[in-house]
């Protein structure tokens, strides 16, 4: 069958969990045969040559998808939502589109394309749900209001519904199955035991709602029991000049370093030989990473809030810890345990994380979303 995949950001041209679920995704379906076309924003000086189709259909290299702040732009999401329905308008032999709930115009757009019997079915991941209230505090009262309105509408023109927790899936007031998982990264064929000089280790974009500011003071704290505690950051975003202030201020230039973006390879080596992952997140859809982190022997600390889905990864004492609140002393005193029971934690995160990589693969995801495919052909 022709699916098309539509997100309006593609690994590695923007880098997140959604990112690599669609390229992991498409990459998955083009393997077992199916005809996969992924619409998304140009940000490419060169086509891309990867195992399925691309597609730009709005925006150029140069533009920005979000504000200084980190918050989405509205005016990029209405253009793709147009050039979303202007493809599918053009291109009738679509059996299938998949499709984020964010943004959620391309969602209008893929329904205003086709009208009646031959309008292909529609599947949407639900990868992050907001609550009104986080609505409200994202983007104001009334425009966080009508956002929450407006995605909610969305989701109701859907023909299947997927997310990838069972929290979420109690959170939407529709029919919504929970998927497997999104894990296609590398799994450790043995843990290797944590050096002496061990760094603790950030992954994410710089943005507020990932935490990357919690860093400094937890890790001039900690620094008080651990006098040789390093910190590498990998990432970068909105709020890194804010991050180098920080630590300037507390004079922990020397000890926590700053690296950008790096590619796989890289990330995979601090991952596997990092003491632990901080994930001070108070907004995740899924928390990928700290799978991945687990796969290569490596346990994770991250907050413990609502609308962090990572906190339902985490087995406490097996694969990390959840910290309970952003205080830099509770921060601290989690990176020291971590720290100092890093030899037995890496072991037992390793164990959890072999196992957790089969059970939520992308392949098995796939095998579900296949059938749901078929399902909704059927009865269309």
């Amino acid at each position: 069958m022709k699916v098309a995949i539509v997100y309006d950001c593609l690994f590695p041209w923007r880098i997140g969990g959604a990112e690599r679920w669609y390229r992991s995704l498409a990459e998955e379906l083009s393997r077992r045969g199916h005809d996969v076309v992924y619409l998304t924003r140009r940000e490419w000086d060169e086509a891309p040559s990867l195992s399925f189709a691309v597609v730009g259909v709005s925006g150029r290299r140069a533009d920005e998808i979000y504000t200084q702040s980190g918050r989405r732009k509205i005016l990029p999401t209405l253009k793709f939502g147009f050039g979303v329905w202007r493809y599918l308008r053009a291109h009738r032999d679509v059996d299938v589109v998949h499709a984020g709930s964010f943004p959620f115009f391309s969602i209008f757009g893929i329904r205003a394309s086709r009208f009646g019997r031959g309008r292909p079915p529609l599947v949407v991941d639900v990868v992050e749900v907001w609550p009104a209230a986080y609505w409200r505090s994202y983007a104001g009262r009334v425009v966080g209001t009508l956002g929450w309105l407006i995605e909610r509408t969305a989701l109701l023109l859907a023909d299947r519904r997927f997310t990838f927790t069972r929290r979420q899936a109690e959170m939407l007031r529709h029919d919504v199955a929970v998927l497997p998982g999104l894990f296609d990264g590398a799994v450790a064929d043995h843990v290797d035991a944590p050096s002496r000089d061990a760094a603790v280790l950030f992954v994410g974009r710089l943005i507020t709602e990932k935490g990357a500011h919690l860093v400094p003071p937890a890790i001039e704290v900690a620094r008080r029991a651990i006098p040789d505690l390093r910190c590498v950051v990998i990432g970068d975003g909105p709020e890194r000049a804010r991050l180098e202030s920080a630590i300037a201020a507390r004079g922990l230039e020397a000890s926590i370093e700053l690296r950008g973006f790096v590619d796989d390879d890289q990330l995979a080596a601090s991952l596997r030989s990092a003491a632990c992952l901080l994930l001070p997140s108070s907004r995740e859809g899924y928390g990928l990473i700290v799978v991945e982190a687990a796969a290569l022997g490596t346990p994770t600390l991250t907050l413990h809030h609502d609308q962090n889905a990572a906190a339902t990864l985490i087995e406490p004492g097996v694969n990390g810890w959840l910290v309970e609140d952003e205080r830099a002393e509770t921060w601290a005193a989690a990176i020291v345990e971590a720290v100092r029971s890093a030899a037995d934690m890496k072991l037992t995160a390793w164990e959890w994380g072999k196992r957790k990589a089969e059970e939520a693969s992308v392949a098995r995801s796939a095998d579900v979303i296949v059938n749901a495919y078929d399902a909704c052909l059927r009865r269309r």
